[in-house]
């Protein structure tokens, strides 16, 4: 994840996190499936890298408020 910067990182961190979100559709409640998907994906994400990069895209995430109606 070298080779993405600034905006590409994000995005592409993004899109981590909505798999991870995805992926937890059998959970009903908004806020413990949002909550699993923002760990999972931190752990997944700063498992590959954990430069100060992709650290703020992490934090960008972690840190946004998911509201369910969105």
């Amino acid at each position: 994840m070298k080779t993405l910067l600034g905006i590409e990182l994000d995005k592409f961190a993004y899109d981590k996190f909505i798999e991870h979100y995805n992926f937890l559709d059998f959970i009903p409640d908004f806020k413990t499936r949002i909550s699993t998907a923002k760990q999972n994906f931190k752990n997944d994400f700063l498992a590959d890298c954990n430069c100060e990069h992709c650290t703020k895209a992490v934090e960008l995430i972690i840190n946004t408020t998911w509201n369910e109606s969105e």
